[in-house]
């Protein structure tokens, strides 16, 4: 896997086997979204779940694997 899982960086959500990871290092989390082999290819810093949860589907709808 490409990315970190620490206390500050934490797996939040997981669909269509690609990884949703949160950093909190920020004053709003920031979610990147990776796919199944480990590489990053969107993010969002939505603030409500659903939003957040929205928008990373997109990304990883429309992104080319």
């Amino acid at each position: 896997m490409a990315f970190v899982i620490d206390l500050f960086h934490q797996v939040v959500y997981e669909y269509d086997r690609h990884t949703v990871v949160a950093d909190f290092t920020d004053q709003w989390p920031q979610y990147n979204v990776y796919d199944p082999k480990g590489r990053w290819i969107g993010c969002t810093n939505s603030v409500c779940e659903a939003s957040w949860k929205a928008n990373c589907r997109q990304i990883i709808k429309h992104t080319p694997l």
